[in-house]
Protein backbone atom coordinates (compact mmCIF):
# COMPACT_ATOMS: atom_id res chain seq x y z
CA UNK A 1 0.00 0.00 0.00
CA UNK A 2 2.89 2.45 1.24
CA UNK A 3 4.17 2.11 -2.58
CA UNK A 4 1.19 2.73 -4.16
CA UNK A 5 0.46 5.67 -2.00
CA UNK A 6 3.77 6.93 -3.16
CA UNK A 7 3.74 6.47 -7.07
CA UNK A 8 6.45 4.13 -6.70
CA UNK A 9 4.99 1.20 -8.31
CA UNK A 10 3.76 3.25 -10.81
CA UNK A 11 6.78 4.74 -11.97
CA UNK A 12 8.73 1.93 -12.40
CA UNK A 13 5.66 0.96 -14.46
CA UNK A 14 5.85 3.78 -16.85
CA UNK A 15 8.81 6.30 -16.76
CA UNK A 16 11.21 4.06 -18.43
CA UNK A 17 8.90 4.01 -21.14
CA UNK A 18 7.37 7.54 -20.99
CA UNK A 19 11.08 9.19 -21.72
CA UNK A 20 11.87 8.47 -24.72
CA UNK A 21 8.11 8.67 -26.36
CA UNK A 22 7.26 11.94 -25.03
CA UNK A 23 10.99 13.37 -25.16
CA UNK A 24 10.99 12.45 -29.11
CA UNK A 25 7.14 13.98 -29.28
CA UNK A 26 8.09 17.51 -27.90
CA UNK A 27 11.01 17.90 -29.74
CA UNK A 28 9.24 17.31 -33.08
CA UNK A 29 9.45 20.45 -35.27
CA UNK A 30 9.23 19.44 -38.41
CA UNK A 31 5.02 19.97 -39.14
CA UNK A 32 4.14 22.15 -41.43
CA UNK A 33 1.30 24.33 -40.58
CA UNK A 34 -1.26 25.96 -43.26
CA UNK A 35 -4.45 26.40 -41.06
CA UNK A 36 -4.51 30.22 -40.47
CA UNK A 37 -4.70 30.17 -44.43
CA UNK A 38 -8.05 28.23 -44.38
CA UNK A 39 -9.72 30.12 -41.91
CA UNK A 40 -10.76 33.96 -41.24
CA UNK A 41 -8.81 33.26 -37.79
CA UNK A 42 -5.66 34.04 -40.00
CA UNK A 43 -2.88 36.89 -39.17
CA UNK A 44 0.42 35.73 -38.76
CA UNK A 45 1.27 35.14 -41.90
CA UNK A 46 0.53 38.67 -42.42
CA UNK A 47 2.70 39.88 -39.66
CA UNK A 48 5.79 38.89 -41.61
CA UNK A 49 6.74 42.23 -40.10
CA UNK A 50 7.15 44.46 -36.84
CA UNK A 51 5.19 47.05 -35.67
CA UNK A 52 7.57 49.71 -36.66
CA UNK A 53 8.45 48.49 -40.00
CA UNK A 54 5.10 48.35 -40.97
CA UNK A 55 3.99 52.04 -39.43
CA UNK A 56 7.27 53.46 -41.22
CA UNK A 57 5.70 52.29 -44.63
CA UNK A 58 2.55 53.49 -43.65
CA UNK A 59 3.89 56.98 -43.11
CA UNK A 60 4.28 56.98 -46.96
CA UNK A 61 1.42 55.25 -48.24
CA UNK A 62 -1.10 56.45 -44.78
CA UNK A 63 -3.07 54.66 -42.76
CA UNK A 64 -6.42 54.28 -41.01
CA UNK A 65 -6.14 55.49 -36.74
CA UNK A 66 -8.68 54.84 -33.96
CA UNK A 67 -7.71 56.31 -30.67
CA UNK A 68 -9.39 54.53 -27.67
CA UNK A 69 -10.51 57.74 -25.65
CA UNK A 70 -10.83 57.04 -21.58
CA UNK A 71 -11.39 60.62 -20.43
CA UNK A 72 -11.76 64.22 -21.82
CA UNK A 73 -8.14 65.12 -22.24
CA UNK A 74 -5.95 67.24 -24.58
CA UNK A 75 -3.52 64.28 -25.21
CA UNK A 76 -5.84 62.68 -27.51
CA UNK A 77 -6.88 65.29 -29.34
CA UNK A 78 -3.06 66.50 -29.59
CA UNK A 79 -2.60 62.93 -30.74
CA UNK A 80 -5.20 63.04 -33.77
CA UNK A 81 -4.23 66.06 -34.83
CA UNK A 82 -0.46 64.75 -35.75
CA UNK A 83 -1.47 61.87 -37.31
CA UNK A 84 -3.83 63.50 -39.77
CA UNK A 85 -1.30 66.38 -40.03
CA UNK A 86 0.97 63.38 -42.17
CA UNK A 87 -2.59 62.59 -43.81
CA UNK A 88 -3.15 59.47 -41.88
CA UNK A 89 -7.69 59.24 -41.56
CA UNK A 90 -9.01 58.49 -38.62
CA UNK A 91 -12.10 56.19 -38.23
CA UNK A 92 -15.03 55.19 -36.03
CA UNK A 93 -16.10 51.27 -34.93
CA UNK A 94 -18.85 51.26 -37.40
CA UNK A 95 -16.03 51.47 -40.27
CA UNK A 96 -13.98 48.89 -39.11
CA UNK A 97 -15.32 46.30 -40.89
CA UNK A 98 -14.05 48.12 -44.39
CA UNK A 99 -10.64 46.85 -43.42
CA UNK A 100 -11.08 43.63 -45.38
CA UNK A 101 -11.80 45.62 -48.80
CA UNK A 102 -8.48 48.19 -47.57
CA UNK A 103 -5.89 45.88 -46.82
CA UNK A 104 -3.30 48.21 -48.37
CA UNK A 105 -4.03 50.48 -45.51
CA UNK A 106 -3.35 48.87 -42.47
CA UNK A 107 -5.43 49.99 -39.47
CA UNK A 108 -3.80 51.25 -36.09
CA UNK A 109 -5.12 50.91 -33.02
CA UNK A 110 -3.65 53.62 -30.09
CA UNK A 111 -4.11 53.78 -26.62
CA UNK A 112 -2.20 55.08 -23.93
CA UNK A 113 0.30 53.43 -21.51
CA UNK A 114 -1.56 54.49 -18.53
CA UNK A 115 -4.97 52.91 -19.71
CA UNK A 116 -3.59 49.55 -20.72
CA UNK A 117 -4.31 47.77 -17.36
CA UNK A 118 -8.01 48.91 -17.25
CA UNK A 119 -8.91 49.69 -20.28
CA UNK A 120 -7.62 47.59 -23.20
CA UNK A 121 -10.19 44.97 -22.85
CA UNK A 122 -12.42 47.40 -23.95
CA UNK A 123 -11.34 48.39 -27.60
CA UNK A 124 -14.47 47.98 -29.61
CA UNK A 125 -14.45 44.56 -31.36
CA UNK A 126 -11.27 43.51 -29.85
CA UNK A 127 -11.69 40.34 -30.85
CA UNK A 128 -12.62 40.52 -34.44
CA UNK A 129 -9.79 43.13 -34.56
CA UNK A 130 -7.13 40.37 -33.15
CA UNK A 131 -8.02 38.09 -36.44
CA UNK A 132 -7.76 40.85 -39.09
CA UNK A 133 -4.21 40.40 -40.36
CA UNK A 134 -3.63 44.29 -41.21
CA UNK A 135 -4.56 45.61 -37.57
CA UNK A 136 -2.23 46.71 -35.48
CA UNK A 137 -2.11 48.07 -31.51
CA UNK A 138 0.53 49.96 -30.24
CA UNK A 139 0.28 52.14 -27.06
CA UNK A 140 1.53 55.90 -26.26
CA UNK A 141 2.93 58.09 -23.52
CA UNK A 142 3.00 61.14 -25.71
CA UNK A 143 1.25 62.45 -28.79
CA UNK A 144 3.90 62.09 -30.87
CA UNK A 145 5.03 58.26 -30.30
CA UNK A 146 3.38 57.03 -33.52
CA UNK A 147 5.21 59.29 -35.49
CA UNK A 148 8.48 59.19 -33.62
CA UNK A 149 8.10 54.87 -33.56
CA UNK A 150 8.59 55.48 -29.96
CA UNK A 151 5.08 53.66 -29.25
CA UNK A 152 4.77 49.92 -27.37
CA UNK A 153 3.76 47.25 -29.71
CA UNK A 154 0.81 45.30 -28.23
CA UNK A 155 -0.55 42.23 -29.62
CA UNK A 156 1.85 41.57 -32.31
CA UNK A 157 2.16 37.66 -32.12
CA UNK A 158 1.68 34.29 -30.92
CA UNK A 159 -1.09 34.12 -27.71
CA UNK A 160 -1.48 31.46 -25.15
CA UNK A 161 -4.32 28.68 -23.74
CA UNK A 162 -5.61 28.07 -20.48
CA UNK A 163 -8.15 25.52 -19.56
CA UNK A 164 -11.08 25.31 -17.35
CA UNK A 165 -10.36 23.15 -14.79
CA UNK A 166 -13.60 20.96 -14.70
CA UNK A 167 -12.92 20.71 -18.60
CA UNK A 168 -8.81 19.58 -18.02
CA UNK A 169 -10.13 16.61 -15.64
CA UNK A 170 -11.93 15.28 -18.58
CA UNK A 171 -8.88 15.68 -20.92
CA UNK A 172 -7.20 12.31 -22.01
CA UNK A 173 -3.26 12.10 -22.66
CA UNK A 174 -4.45 12.06 -26.59
CA UNK A 175 -5.95 15.46 -25.76
CA UNK A 176 -2.44 16.79 -23.99
CA UNK A 177 -0.40 15.99 -26.96
CA UNK A 178 -2.83 17.43 -29.46
CA UNK A 179 -2.78 20.75 -27.51
CA UNK A 180 1.10 20.84 -27.48
CA UNK A 181 1.38 19.58 -31.12
CA UNK A 182 -1.01 22.65 -31.71
CA UNK A 183 1.11 24.93 -30.03
CA UNK A 184 4.09 24.25 -31.24
CA UNK A 185 2.57 24.38 -35.18
CA UNK A 186 1.96 28.22 -34.04
CA UNK A 187 5.04 28.21 -32.66
CA UNK A 188 6.79 29.01 -36.02
CA UNK A 189 5.09 32.42 -35.78
CA UNK A 190 5.04 33.36 -32.63
CA UNK A 191 4.84 32.00 -29.12
CA UNK A 192 2.34 30.12 -27.69
CA UNK A 193 1.77 29.00 -24.24
CA UNK A 194 -0.40 26.74 -22.25
CA UNK A 195 -0.82 28.25 -19.02
CA UNK A 196 -1.78 25.73 -16.20
CA UNK A 197 -3.71 26.65 -12.82
CA UNK A 198 -1.77 25.71 -9.54
CA UNK A 199 -4.70 24.35 -8.17
CA UNK A 200 -5.36 22.34 -11.71
CA UNK A 201 -1.38 20.98 -11.36
CA UNK A 202 -1.11 19.95 -7.92
CA UNK A 203 -4.55 17.92 -8.23
CA UNK A 204 -3.27 16.08 -11.47
CA UNK A 205 0.09 14.92 -9.34
CA UNK A 206 -2.17 13.98 -6.05
CA UNK A 207 -4.40 11.83 -8.59
CA UNK A 208 -1.17 10.04 -10.19
CA UNK A 209 -0.24 8.73 -7.16
CA UNK A 210 -3.37 6.29 -7.29
CA UNK A 211 -3.70 6.70 -11.00
CA UNK A 212 -1.43 5.57 -14.08
CA UNK A 213 -3.05 7.27 -16.60
CA UNK A 214 -2.93 10.82 -14.66
CA UNK A 215 0.91 9.99 -13.19
CA UNK A 216 1.27 9.89 -17.41
CA UNK A 217 -0.39 12.58 -17.88
CA UNK A 218 1.50 14.77 -15.04
CA UNK A 219 4.69 13.44 -16.38
CA UNK A 220 3.93 14.68 -20.10
CA UNK A 221 2.91 18.01 -18.60
CA UNK A 222 6.52 18.36 -16.89
CA UNK A 223 8.18 17.38 -19.92
CA UNK A 224 6.34 19.96 -21.85
CA UNK A 225 7.38 22.22 -18.87
CA UNK A 226 11.20 21.39 -19.36
CA UNK A 227 10.31 22.65 -22.62
CA UNK A 228 8.97 26.11 -22.22
CA UNK A 229 5.30 25.19 -23.71
CA UNK A 230 3.71 24.63 -20.76
CA UNK A 231 4.12 27.36 -17.47
CA UNK A 232 2.00 27.00 -14.49
CA UNK A 233 0.80 30.24 -13.13
CA UNK A 234 2.00 31.51 -9.04
CA UNK A 235 -0.53 30.88 -6.78
CA UNK A 236 -3.55 33.53 -6.75
CA UNK A 237 -7.33 34.16 -6.19
CA UNK A 238 -8.72 31.13 -8.58
CA UNK A 239 -6.12 28.75 -6.24
CA UNK A 240 -7.91 29.14 -3.06
CA UNK A 241 -9.40 26.44 -1.51
CA UNK A 242 -13.22 28.44 -0.51
CA UNK A 243 -13.78 28.90 -4.30
CA UNK A 244 -16.01 26.95 -5.74
CA UNK A 245 -15.37 27.73 -8.90
CA UNK A 246 -12.89 30.47 -9.91
CA UNK A 247 -13.40 33.86 -11.56
CA UNK A 248 -11.75 32.85 -14.83
CA UNK A 249 -13.34 35.92 -16.51
CA UNK A 250 -11.36 38.24 -14.36
CA UNK A 251 -8.26 35.51 -14.45
CA UNK A 252 -8.23 35.91 -18.17
CA UNK A 253 -8.87 39.94 -18.20
CA UNK A 254 -5.28 40.16 -16.03
CA UNK A 255 -3.59 37.70 -18.27
CA UNK A 256 -4.41 39.45 -21.59
CA UNK A 257 -2.82 42.21 -19.99
CA UNK A 258 0.34 40.93 -18.38
CA UNK A 259 1.32 39.29 -21.42
CA UNK A 260 0.00 42.19 -23.50
CA UNK A 261 2.25 41.51 -26.26
CA UNK A 262 0.91 38.06 -26.94
CA UNK A 263 -2.06 37.95 -30.45
CA UNK A 264 -4.72 35.54 -28.39
CA UNK A 265 -6.24 34.93 -25.29
CA UNK A 266 -7.57 31.46 -25.40
CA UNK A 267 -10.66 29.79 -22.72
CA UNK A 268 -11.41 26.89 -23.10
CA UNK A 269 -14.48 25.87 -21.86
CA UNK A 270 -17.58 23.53 -21.64
CA UNK A 271 -19.58 26.96 -21.95
CA UNK A 272 -18.09 29.70 -23.48
CA UNK A 273 -19.57 33.15 -23.14
CA UNK A 274 -19.82 36.00 -24.88
CA UNK A 275 -18.58 38.21 -21.95
CA UNK A 276 -15.04 36.76 -22.78
CA UNK A 277 -15.48 37.35 -26.49
CA UNK A 278 -16.48 40.95 -25.79
CA UNK A 279 -13.78 41.60 -24.38
CA UNK A 280 -11.17 40.15 -26.71
CA UNK A 281 -11.06 36.57 -25.06
CA UNK A 282 -12.02 33.54 -27.28
CA UNK A 283 -13.82 31.39 -25.50
CA UNK A 284 -14.25 28.37 -26.92
CA UNK A 285 -14.71 24.05 -26.14
CA UNK A 286 -11.71 21.53 -27.23
CA UNK A 287 -13.43 20.39 -29.97
CA UNK A 288 -13.46 23.54 -31.54
CA UNK A 289 -10.01 24.66 -30.81
CA UNK A 290 -8.39 21.89 -32.45
CA UNK A 291 -11.26 22.47 -35.17
CA UNK A 292 -9.85 26.36 -35.54
CA UNK A 293 -6.33 25.36 -34.62
CA UNK A 294 -5.40 22.30 -36.14
CA UNK A 295 -3.34 21.78 -38.97
CA UNK A 296 -5.10 19.88 -42.21
CA UNK A 297 -8.64 20.79 -41.08
CA UNK A 298 -10.80 22.33 -44.04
Amino acid sequence: MNAVCSGTKFQKQIISEMDKEEKDFLQSKTRTVDFFHKLRFSMFDCLHTNLNSVVRQSLKTKYRFFILETKVDTFFEKTKEALKAEGHVGVQPSQFSQLDQCSSSPLLMVIRNEDISANICKIPHLLDLKKMPDVLFAGVDCPDDILNCTYQELFTRGGFVVCDGAVLDTLTLDHFKKMVSVLEEQGQNGKWKWFLHYKDCRRLKENGRTSIEDHTKQHFIDCCQEADIVEVLPYHECDLISQERPDYFSCLLRLQVQHVTARFAVFITDKPEDTFGKHGILATNINTFFYIFQSGKT
